[in-house]
């Protein structure tokens, strides 16, 4: 066989085989487009593993022959004959062999292909099913999506019924809160109220104490109405005559100390004020201490026989009051009832307690507080104290300027300033609002006598000693010492006035007898000159002539210079002399006036200083 002739056959049979992949390739891609997706990854993946195969063996066996080819062409004519011969047997009988394996390789692609045909068809019917399935499920899906959109309409109309029930809830809740709330606040009213009118009608209830229970007022009142009547005399101011009265009257202040404790609401006043009562005995009744401000009305605290608890009206009678209305009382029960301070001036703590034996004590309102009858109130008192104790929270930093100028304005007694809580600050932050507290009442003009560092914790001591170093200087004799004094020095000035007076009497006096005496000795001399001139001309009798008084020229010149003397010197001085006199008698009368006026008033001062002194007896 000729060389051209093996390579035809050699091309033919990779041709055919290429020409059969590809037909495959076709049949398979038919087969892949009629099933679905599941079926053609199936049948694509096998057809395509087996024949990739065999198109992989076809194409071994072709380079192959490609290689024996070559092998072929490179060797003599006469060997490749042989060879070809060989080679030519070889491939015949190897084409045979191919063929029948292509032929039985047909059938069984035929056979699998007849299987696919059969799955394809089965598959087919599988998926009309499925389709005809999915139609129906489609007619399901698209019944389920209406009634879907159906409960999702009525899913939102339920959702918005939830959504207004859930805000009326909210609303009811907030309601109901604010009704609780409501009823909370009513409630505490209520209570405040009913503790406000038990409150009210304790007091106006309230008996006065009897007489031998109380200082005896007759004796102050006909002080204070006899030094009314020396107003126009003294220099009385009636507020401070009738602080002094009041003061008089408030015996539990006679011989002590007395400190009065102002300070803002939280500052820890009433607390320290309990530890001075206390003295740190757990036994000791103290003052109410609350959350909320509960000073409201100005409170002495001072030693007596038993514990009890009184009040002062406006019309300063003194009365009880129980202890348990006394422990009620504070701001918010006193706002419920308009006026219902106006009943009460101040109240009068007093109890068996020997850290009080010489000691008072007064727990105020204090100034900052929005309630101008609080400020008015403390105004009132805190001068009758020996010394005033304010009170501030360290952790406030600050006083107001309020304050400031209500203690700049009224107070006229030393002052101590008490840093209170400094356990809650570092030292440095204490040293640093004394600081600032020495500067503020530096920059008002206020002297501070003590800042007082304190705490809960603290030693007592630390307040107790400058207390202890307060001098009395309210003494219940003050007033009535200055009113002496005032009456002392007005008696000595009227002995200066007397004695002035009857200087100016006697010098007056003196200047109308030396007038006189001036007036006398003019008027000689007038009565000798008058004599004089008098003399000059002299009677003379004439025969034929009529008898007359006669001068010489020489004597008539002299008359005429004595006229002129009397006319123009004598005359003018025992005018001026007379007038002059008239005017000196006048002042004497008017100084002997002054002086038995002065005498009258001098004699009324005596009076007025032994009348006092007797009016003072008592209140000795």
């Amino acid at each position: 066989m000729e060389i051209v002739t093996l390579i035809y056959i050699v091309f033919a049979i990779a041709f055919g085989a290429i020409v059969m992949y590809f037909i495959l390739r076709n049949k398979k891609s038919e087969i892949t487009d009629k099933t679905e997706d599941s079926i053609q990854s199936f049948a694509e993946n096998k057809l395509a593993e087996e024949y990739e195969q065999k198109v992989q063996d076809y194409e071994n066996q072709i380079s192959n022959l490609d290689k024996q080819l070559k092998e072929v062409l490179n060797k003599s004519t006469d060997e490749l004959v042989k060879l070809q011969l060989v080679e030519n047997e070889y491939l015949k009988n190897e084409i045979k062999d191919r063929e029948v394996d292509l032929a039985i390789e047909k059938n069984n692609l035929l056979s699998e292909n007849n299987e696919l045909q059969n799955k394809i068809s089965n598959y087919d019917s599988k998926i009309k099913g499925l389709e005809e399935d999915i139609e129906d499920y489609e007619d399901d899906i698209a019944s389920e999506k209406r009634k879907l959109t159906e409960k999702n309409i009525e899913n939102e109309e339920l959702q918005d019924t939830i959504r207004k029930y859930t805000i009326t809830n909210r609303e009811l809740n907030e309601e109901i809160k604010e009704i609780k709330f409501e009823l909370k606040e009513k409630t505490e009213e209520n209570n405040l109220k009913s503790n406000s009118l038990n409150f009210i009608e304790e007091i106006l209830s309230a008996e006065e104490l009897k007489k031998e229970e109380i200082a005896e007022y007759e004796p102050i009142d006909n002080m204070v109405e006899y030094i009314e009547k020396l107003r126009d005399r003294l220099t009385v101011d009636r507020q401070i005559l009738k602080r002094w009265s009041i003061t008089q009257k408030k015996h539990w202040l006679k011989n002590k100390i007395t400190i009065a404790f102002v300070g803002e609401f939280s500052a820890g006043k009433t607390s320290i004020v309990n530890r001075i009562l206390s003295q740190d005995d757990p036994n000791v009744p103290l003052l109410p201490v609350n959350t909320k401000p509960t000073t409201a009305i100005p409170t002495y605290i001072s030693r007596g026989v038993s514990t009890q608890y009184r009040f002062v009206s406006p019309d300063h009678v003194l009365k009880d009051i129980s202890e348990k209305i006394f422990m009620q009382v504070s701001k918010e029960v006193l706002d419920q009832i308009k006026g219902a301070t106006n009943l009460i001036s101040h109240f009068v703590m007093s109890y068996k307690n020997d850290n009080l034996q010489n000691l008072s004590m007064l727990d105020t309102p204090g100034f900052n507080s929005n309630d101008k009858k609080d400020a008015e109130r403390t105004i009132a008192v805190i001068n009758e104290c020996d010394a005033l104790f304010w009170v501030m929270d360290v952790n406030s930093g600050a006083i107001n300027k309020s304050s400031i100028d209500l203690i700049r304005n009224h107070l006229q007694k030393p002052l101590y300033v008490v840093i209170n809580k400094v356990d809650t600050k570092a030292t440095s932050e204490v040293q640093k609002v004394e600081q600032l507290m020495r500067a503020t009442f530096k920059n008002a003009g206020i002297p501070v006598k003590e800042f007082i560092h304190f705490s809960a914790k603290a030693d007592l001591y630390g307040i107790m000693k400058p207390i202890l170093s307060v001098k009395n200087n309210n003494g219940q004799d003050f007033f009535l010492e200055n009113i002496s004094s005032q009456l002392e020095q007005l008696e000595k000035q009227n002995e200066l006035l007397v004695e002035n007076a009857k200087y100016e009497k006697d010098k007056e006096i003196s200047k109308v007898h030396k007038l006189t005496d001036e007036l006398v000795s003019v008027l000689q001399d007038l009565q000798q000159n008058c004599e004089k001139a008098a003399s000059i001309p002299k009677w003379t009798e004439h025969v034929f002539k009529k008898d007359r008084y006669e001068m010489t020229v020489e004597e008539g010149s002299k008359l005429g210079e004595i006229l002129t003397f009397i006319y123009e010197t004598q005359v003018n001085d025992i005018t001026n002399i007379y007038n002059e006199q008239l005017d000196s008698v006048s002042k004497a009368q008017e100084s002997i006036e002054i002086y038995y006026n002065n005498l009258e008033s001098l004699s009324k001062i005596n009076d007025f200083q032994k009348n006092f002194t007797k009016l003072k007896q008592p209140l000795i």
